[in-house]
Protein backbone atom coordinates (compact mmCIF):
# COMPACT_ATOMS: atom_id res chain seq x y z
CA UNK A 1 0.00 0.00 0.00
CA UNK A 2 1.49 3.36 -1.05
CA UNK A 3 0.28 5.06 2.13
CA UNK A 4 2.49 2.93 4.38
CA UNK A 5 5.56 3.44 2.23
CA UNK A 6 4.88 7.20 2.03
CA UNK A 7 4.81 7.66 5.80
CA UNK A 8 8.08 5.86 6.47
CA UNK A 9 10.50 8.24 8.17
CA UNK A 10 7.73 10.67 9.22
CA UNK A 11 7.14 9.42 12.74
CA UNK A 12 9.39 12.00 14.37
CA UNK A 13 7.67 14.96 16.00
CA UNK A 14 8.99 17.51 13.50
CA UNK A 15 7.36 15.60 10.63
CA UNK A 16 3.88 15.30 12.17
CA UNK A 17 2.45 17.84 9.70
CA UNK A 18 3.72 15.79 6.75
CA UNK A 19 2.27 12.65 8.32
CA UNK A 20 -1.13 14.33 8.73
CA UNK A 21 -0.92 15.41 5.10
CA UNK A 22 -0.65 11.79 4.00
CA UNK A 23 -3.59 10.85 6.25
CA UNK A 24 -5.76 13.52 4.60
CA UNK A 25 -4.61 12.26 1.20
CA UNK A 26 -5.70 8.75 2.23
CA UNK A 27 -9.17 9.57 3.58
CA UNK A 28 -9.81 12.33 1.02
CA UNK A 29 -9.11 9.85 -1.76
CA UNK A 30 -12.02 7.75 -0.52
CA UNK A 31 -14.52 10.51 0.15
CA UNK A 32 -14.70 13.88 -1.59
CA UNK A 33 -16.84 15.08 1.31
CA UNK A 34 -13.61 15.23 3.31
CA UNK A 35 -12.26 17.77 0.81
CA UNK A 36 -15.14 20.21 1.29
CA UNK A 37 -13.84 21.68 4.61
CA UNK A 38 -10.77 23.03 2.80
CA UNK A 39 -12.70 24.91 0.12
CA UNK A 40 -12.73 28.73 0.24
CA UNK A 41 -15.69 30.17 2.12
CA UNK A 42 -18.89 30.11 0.10
CA UNK A 43 -17.39 27.89 -2.63
CA UNK A 44 -18.36 24.36 -3.58
CA UNK A 45 -17.36 21.50 -5.85
CA UNK A 46 -19.55 20.58 -8.79
CA UNK A 47 -20.39 17.02 -9.73
CA UNK A 48 -17.99 16.99 -12.68
CA UNK A 49 -15.03 18.48 -10.79
CA UNK A 50 -12.03 16.26 -10.11
CA UNK A 51 -9.33 16.77 -7.51
CA UNK A 52 -5.71 15.90 -6.76
CA UNK A 53 -4.14 15.64 -3.32
CA UNK A 54 -0.37 16.06 -3.19
CA UNK A 55 1.50 15.86 0.13
CA UNK A 56 4.84 17.63 0.53
CA UNK A 57 4.54 19.77 -2.58
CA UNK A 58 7.20 22.38 -3.35
CA UNK A 59 4.51 24.83 -4.33
CA UNK A 60 6.66 27.86 -5.19
CA UNK A 61 8.83 25.90 -7.59
CA UNK A 62 5.79 24.15 -9.00
CA UNK A 63 4.12 27.49 -9.69
CA UNK A 64 7.30 28.87 -11.32
CA UNK A 65 7.35 31.92 -9.08
CA UNK A 66 10.50 33.47 -10.50
CA UNK A 67 10.22 36.56 -8.30
CA UNK A 68 11.56 34.71 -5.25
CA UNK A 69 14.47 32.43 -4.54
CA UNK A 70 12.80 30.90 -1.47
CA UNK A 71 11.89 27.23 -1.74
CA UNK A 72 8.71 26.40 0.17
CA UNK A 73 7.15 23.00 0.66
CA UNK A 74 3.59 22.73 2.00
CA UNK A 75 2.29 19.74 3.96
CA UNK A 76 -0.54 19.20 1.47
CA UNK A 77 -1.70 20.77 -1.78
CA UNK A 78 -5.26 20.33 -3.03
CA UNK A 79 -5.90 21.10 -6.69
CA UNK A 80 -9.45 20.99 -8.00
CA UNK A 81 -10.19 21.08 -11.73
CA UNK A 82 -13.38 21.77 -13.63
CA UNK A 83 -14.72 19.14 -16.02
CA UNK A 84 -12.94 20.87 -18.91
CA UNK A 85 -9.57 20.65 -17.13
CA UNK A 86 -9.41 24.29 -16.02
CA UNK A 87 -7.88 24.86 -12.58
CA UNK A 88 -10.68 25.89 -10.21
CA UNK A 89 -9.02 25.91 -6.76
CA UNK A 90 -5.42 25.57 -5.63
CA UNK A 91 -5.39 25.17 -1.85
CA UNK A 92 -2.30 24.96 0.34
CA UNK A 93 -2.70 23.21 3.70
CA UNK A 94 -0.13 23.95 6.39
CA UNK A 95 -0.42 21.57 9.34
CA UNK A 96 1.00 22.34 12.77
CA UNK A 97 1.05 19.81 15.60
CA UNK A 98 3.72 20.49 18.22
CA UNK A 99 5.80 22.89 16.13
CA UNK A 100 5.00 26.46 15.14
CA UNK A 101 5.53 28.32 11.88
CA UNK A 102 9.09 29.08 10.85
CA UNK A 103 10.22 32.62 10.01
CA UNK A 104 7.98 34.25 7.41
CA UNK A 105 6.42 30.89 6.55
CA UNK A 106 2.79 32.02 6.72
CA UNK A 107 3.66 35.35 5.10
CA UNK A 108 5.22 33.48 2.16
CA UNK A 109 2.08 31.35 1.84
CA UNK A 110 -0.11 34.44 1.85
CA UNK A 111 2.07 36.26 -0.70
CA UNK A 112 1.94 33.24 -2.99
CA UNK A 113 -1.87 33.13 -2.72
CA UNK A 114 -2.14 36.88 -3.36
CA UNK A 115 -0.43 36.40 -6.74
CA UNK A 116 -3.61 34.68 -8.01
CA UNK A 117 -6.48 35.15 -5.57
CA UNK A 118 -9.01 33.82 -8.05
CA UNK A 119 -7.91 30.23 -7.41
CA UNK A 120 -5.33 30.19 -4.60
CA UNK A 121 -6.05 29.98 -0.86
CA UNK A 122 -4.50 28.79 2.40
CA UNK A 123 -5.80 26.67 5.28
CA UNK A 124 -3.76 26.48 8.48
CA UNK A 125 -4.67 23.27 10.30
CA UNK A 126 -3.42 23.12 13.91
CA UNK A 127 -3.62 21.03 17.06
CA UNK A 128 -3.16 24.03 19.36
CA UNK A 129 -4.52 27.59 19.14
CA UNK A 130 -2.53 29.84 16.81
CA UNK A 131 0.23 31.97 18.25
CA UNK A 132 -0.73 35.65 18.38
CA UNK A 133 1.48 36.64 15.42
CA UNK A 134 0.16 33.72 13.36
CA UNK A 135 -3.41 34.65 14.21
CA UNK A 136 -2.81 38.23 13.05
CA UNK A 137 -1.52 37.06 9.67
CA UNK A 138 -4.50 34.73 9.13
CA UNK A 139 -7.10 37.26 10.31
CA UNK A 140 -5.62 40.10 8.24
CA UNK A 141 -5.86 37.94 5.13
CA UNK A 142 -9.21 36.29 5.79
CA UNK A 143 -10.26 36.49 2.13
CA UNK A 144 -7.62 33.89 1.20
CA UNK A 145 -6.52 32.34 4.52
CA UNK A 146 -8.30 30.70 7.41
CA UNK A 147 -7.61 28.55 10.44
CA UNK A 148 -9.08 25.15 11.30
CA UNK A 149 -8.41 22.82 14.21
CA UNK A 150 -7.27 19.23 13.65
CA UNK A 151 -10.10 18.04 15.91
CA UNK A 152 -12.68 19.74 13.68
CA UNK A 153 -11.40 17.71 10.75
CA UNK A 154 -11.21 14.50 12.80
CA UNK A 155 -14.88 15.00 13.74
CA UNK A 156 -15.73 15.13 10.03
CA UNK A 157 -13.83 11.88 9.44
CA UNK A 158 -15.79 10.25 12.29
CA UNK A 159 -19.11 11.45 10.83
CA UNK A 160 -18.29 10.52 7.23
CA UNK A 161 -19.92 7.61 5.41
CA UNK A 162 -18.02 4.36 5.99
CA UNK A 163 -18.59 2.88 2.54
CA UNK A 164 -15.16 2.40 0.99
CA UNK A 165 -13.42 4.21 3.84
CA UNK A 166 -11.68 1.07 5.08
CA UNK A 167 -8.98 2.96 6.93
CA UNK A 168 -11.38 5.12 8.94
CA UNK A 169 -11.00 3.19 12.22
CA UNK A 170 -7.21 3.06 11.87
CA UNK A 171 -7.05 6.83 11.38
CA UNK A 172 -9.39 7.63 14.29
CA UNK A 173 -7.51 5.22 16.58
CA UNK A 174 -4.27 6.99 15.69
CA UNK A 175 -5.63 10.42 16.62
CA UNK A 176 -7.04 9.01 19.87
CA UNK A 177 -3.80 7.26 20.86
CA UNK A 178 -1.66 10.28 20.03
CA UNK A 179 -3.82 12.50 22.21
CA UNK A 180 -5.19 14.76 19.48
CA UNK A 181 -8.79 14.04 20.43
CA UNK A 182 -10.39 13.65 23.85
CA UNK A 183 -12.69 10.96 25.22
CA UNK A 184 -16.29 12.05 24.85
CA UNK A 185 -18.73 10.59 27.35
CA UNK A 186 -21.85 9.06 25.85
CA UNK A 187 -25.24 9.89 27.44
CA UNK A 188 -25.08 6.51 29.22
CA UNK A 189 -21.61 7.27 30.57
CA UNK A 190 -22.71 10.72 31.73
CA UNK A 191 -25.60 9.11 33.63
CA UNK A 192 -23.14 6.65 35.18
CA UNK A 193 -20.81 9.49 36.21
CA UNK A 194 -23.76 11.40 37.69
CA UNK A 195 -24.57 8.28 39.73
CA UNK A 196 -20.92 8.05 40.78
CA UNK A 197 -20.87 11.68 41.97
CA UNK A 198 -24.26 11.31 43.67
CA UNK A 199 -23.34 8.22 45.67
CA UNK A 200 -19.97 9.74 46.56
CA UNK A 201 -21.04 13.19 47.73
CA UNK A 202 -24.82 13.47 48.33
CA UNK A 203 -27.13 12.13 51.05
CA UNK A 204 -28.62 8.89 49.82
CA UNK A 205 -29.62 5.43 50.92
CA UNK A 206 -28.89 2.48 48.66
CA UNK A 207 -32.07 0.54 48.02
CA UNK A 208 -34.35 3.43 49.06
CA UNK A 209 -37.49 3.46 46.95
CA UNK A 210 -37.01 -0.01 45.49
CA UNK A 211 -40.34 0.09 43.72
CA UNK A 212 -39.32 3.16 41.74
CA UNK A 213 -35.73 1.93 41.42
CA UNK A 214 -34.54 5.40 42.40
CA UNK A 215 -32.65 6.85 45.34
CA UNK A 216 -33.45 10.16 46.96
CA UNK A 217 -31.78 12.26 44.29
CA UNK A 218 -33.74 10.63 41.50
CA UNK A 219 -30.70 8.83 40.02
CA UNK A 220 -31.42 5.33 38.79
CA UNK A 221 -29.33 2.70 40.54
CA UNK A 222 -28.15 -0.21 38.44
CA UNK A 223 -25.22 -2.56 38.15
CA UNK A 224 -24.17 -0.77 34.97
CA UNK A 225 -24.09 2.63 36.68
CA UNK A 226 -22.08 1.23 39.59
CA UNK A 227 -19.59 -0.34 37.18
CA UNK A 228 -19.35 2.46 34.59
CA UNK A 229 -19.26 5.49 36.90
CA UNK A 230 -15.58 5.09 37.88
CA UNK A 231 -14.73 4.26 34.25
CA UNK A 232 -16.31 7.53 33.12
CA UNK A 233 -14.35 9.40 35.78
CA UNK A 234 -11.14 7.74 34.57
CA UNK A 235 -11.85 9.10 31.07
CA UNK A 236 -12.33 12.60 32.48
CA UNK A 237 -8.98 12.33 34.27
CA UNK A 238 -7.31 11.12 31.05
CA UNK A 239 -8.76 14.12 29.22
CA UNK A 240 -7.44 16.42 31.91
CA UNK A 241 -3.96 14.88 31.69
CA UNK A 242 -4.00 15.34 27.93
CA UNK A 243 -5.12 18.96 28.00
CA UNK A 244 -2.71 19.80 30.83
CA UNK A 245 0.24 18.38 28.90
CA UNK A 246 -0.82 20.41 25.87
CA UNK A 247 -1.16 23.61 27.90
CA UNK A 248 2.24 23.10 29.55
CA UNK A 249 3.94 23.06 26.14
CA UNK A 250 2.18 26.28 25.13
CA UNK A 251 3.09 28.26 28.26
CA UNK A 252 6.64 26.79 28.26
CA UNK A 253 6.77 25.26 31.72
CA UNK A 254 10.19 24.22 32.95
CA UNK A 255 9.05 20.61 33.35
CA UNK A 256 6.04 18.37 32.78
CA UNK A 257 3.00 19.43 34.85
CA UNK A 258 1.98 17.58 37.99
CA UNK A 259 -1.65 16.43 37.64
CA UNK A 260 -3.76 15.61 40.68
CA UNK A 261 -7.36 15.01 41.66
CA UNK A 262 -8.81 15.77 45.06
CA UNK A 263 -12.33 15.01 46.40
CA UNK A 264 -13.92 17.60 48.69
CA UNK A 265 -16.95 16.70 50.84
CA UNK A 266 -18.99 19.50 52.42
CA UNK A 267 -21.07 18.55 55.49
CA UNK A 268 -23.76 20.25 57.55
CA UNK A 269 -22.32 22.19 60.47
CA UNK A 270 -24.03 19.92 63.03
CA UNK A 271 -22.59 16.70 61.64
CA UNK A 272 -21.47 14.47 64.55
CA UNK A 273 -19.62 11.73 62.68
CA UNK A 274 -16.33 10.71 64.25
CA UNK A 275 -12.99 10.04 62.59
CA UNK A 276 -11.70 7.83 65.43
CA UNK A 277 -13.96 4.82 64.82
CA UNK A 278 -13.86 3.96 68.49
CA UNK A 279 -15.16 0.43 69.04
CA UNK A 280 -17.57 1.76 71.66
CA UNK A 281 -19.37 3.85 69.04
CA UNK A 282 -22.37 2.54 67.16
CA UNK A 283 -21.06 2.25 63.60
CA UNK A 284 -24.55 2.24 62.16
CA UNK A 285 -25.32 5.62 63.75
CA UNK A 286 -21.98 7.04 62.66
CA UNK A 287 -22.55 5.82 59.12
CA UNK A 288 -26.14 7.13 58.95
CA UNK A 289 -25.19 10.53 60.41
CA UNK A 290 -22.33 10.86 57.93
CA UNK A 291 -24.66 10.03 55.02
CA UNK A 292 -27.47 12.35 56.11
CA UNK A 293 -25.11 15.24 56.87
CA UNK A 294 -23.72 15.56 53.37
CA UNK A 295 -24.51 18.87 51.65
CA UNK A 296 -22.61 18.74 48.38
CA UNK A 297 -19.25 17.75 46.99
CA UNK A 298 -16.56 18.74 44.57
CA UNK A 299 -13.93 16.88 42.61
CA UNK A 300 -10.88 19.07 41.96
CA UNK A 301 -8.74 18.18 38.96
CA UNK A 302 -5.59 20.29 39.11
CA UNK A 303 -2.26 20.70 37.38
CA UNK A 304 0.67 22.94 38.11
CA UNK A 305 4.14 23.73 36.88
CA UNK A 306 7.13 26.00 37.30
CA UNK A 307 7.35 29.20 35.24
CA UNK A 308 10.79 30.05 36.63
CA UNK A 309 12.09 32.47 39.28
CA UNK A 310 9.97 30.82 41.95
CA UNK A 311 6.69 31.50 40.14
CA UNK A 312 4.22 28.65 39.73
CA UNK A 313 1.13 28.39 37.56
CA UNK A 314 -1.79 26.25 38.68
CA UNK A 315 -4.88 25.52 36.61
CA UNK A 316 -7.80 23.21 37.18
CA UNK A 317 -11.41 22.27 36.81
CA UNK A 318 -13.87 21.87 39.66
CA UNK A 319 -16.67 19.36 39.14
CA UNK A 320 -19.37 20.20 41.68
CA UNK A 321 -22.59 18.35 42.49
CA UNK A 322 -25.50 19.57 44.61
CA UNK A 323 -28.89 18.18 45.51
CA UNK A 324 -31.55 18.53 42.86
CA UNK A 325 -34.97 19.94 43.69
CA UNK A 326 -37.66 17.44 44.47
CA UNK A 327 -37.22 14.33 42.34
CA UNK A 328 -35.00 15.99 39.74
CA UNK A 329 -31.51 14.68 39.11
CA UNK A 330 -28.66 16.36 40.95
CA UNK A 331 -27.01 18.92 38.68
CA UNK A 332 -23.28 18.89 37.95
CA UNK A 333 -21.51 22.22 37.50
CA UNK A 334 -18.04 22.68 36.06
CA UNK A 335 -15.74 25.59 36.87
CA UNK A 336 -12.38 26.33 35.28
CA UNK A 337 -9.80 28.27 37.28
CA UNK A 338 -6.16 29.35 37.25
CA UNK A 339 -3.92 30.98 39.81
CA UNK A 340 -0.39 32.33 40.08
CA UNK A 341 1.59 31.72 43.23
CA UNK A 342 5.14 32.36 44.41
CA UNK A 343 7.41 30.17 46.47
CA UNK A 344 7.35 31.24 50.10
CA UNK A 345 4.11 33.21 49.74
CA UNK A 346 1.05 31.57 51.32
CA UNK A 347 -1.58 33.28 49.12
CA UNK A 348 -1.95 33.45 45.36
CA UNK A 349 -0.68 36.49 43.48
CA UNK A 350 -3.66 36.41 41.11
CA UNK A 351 -6.51 34.07 40.29
CA UNK A 352 -9.53 33.82 38.03
CA UNK A 353 -12.37 31.37 37.39
CA UNK A 354 -15.33 30.92 35.08
CA UNK A 355 -18.31 28.60 35.02
CA UNK A 356 -18.68 26.38 31.96
CA UNK A 357 -22.20 26.76 30.57
CA UNK A 358 -24.23 23.51 30.54
CA UNK A 359 -21.49 21.65 32.40
CA UNK A 360 -20.78 18.20 31.01
CA UNK A 361 -23.28 18.73 28.20
CA UNK A 362 -21.21 21.55 26.74
CA UNK A 363 -19.48 20.29 23.54
CA UNK A 364 -16.43 22.41 24.40
CA UNK A 365 -15.74 20.06 27.32
CA UNK A 366 -14.79 17.27 24.88
CA UNK A 367 -12.93 19.30 22.23
CA UNK A 368 -9.31 19.73 23.16
CA UNK A 369 -8.79 22.84 21.04
CA UNK A 370 -11.93 24.65 22.27
CA UNK A 371 -11.45 23.63 25.91
CA UNK A 372 -7.77 24.57 25.71
CA UNK A 373 -8.71 27.96 24.31
CA UNK A 374 -11.07 28.46 27.25
CA UNK A 375 -8.39 27.50 29.79
CA UNK A 376 -5.81 29.75 28.12
CA UNK A 377 -8.11 32.76 28.54
CA UNK A 378 -8.51 31.95 32.23
CA UNK A 379 -4.74 31.51 32.63
CA UNK A 380 -4.01 34.83 30.90
CA UNK A 381 -6.49 36.67 33.11
CA UNK A 382 -5.10 35.09 36.30
CA UNK A 383 -1.57 36.01 35.20
CA UNK A 384 -2.68 39.57 34.43
CA UNK A 385 -4.15 39.89 37.91
CA UNK A 386 -0.87 38.59 39.28
CA UNK A 387 1.16 41.16 37.38
CA UNK A 388 2.46 38.70 34.77
CA UNK A 389 1.92 38.19 31.06
CA UNK A 390 1.35 34.75 29.58
CA UNK A 391 0.66 34.41 25.87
Amino acid sequence: MAFFSDIQGKFKEQYTGRYFGHIIELVGGYSRQLIYPFLPKGQKMDRGDRYELTPELSYIEDAHDANTDISRRCDLAIRIYKSDGTLKFYILVEIKAQDRSTDNQLSDYVNWCRADESVRSLVVLTVNPLESDESIIVNNNSSIARHMYVTEYVDLIAQSATDGLEYKKMVLDYFQEEGYIMNELSPTERDAFLHFMTTTFLPHKHGWGRNSDENRTGIRTSKENVKNGPIAFAKIVQNWQLISQRLSSIVSLKQAPTVRYLPEQVYKSDCKHSSSLDIEEDFFLVHRDMQDSRLFGRMWLTADGDLGEGIKLEWGQIIQIENGKGNSAAPISIFVYALIRKKGVSTSLGQYKIKLDDGMDNPIYYKIDKFLECIQKVVREAAKRGGLEIK
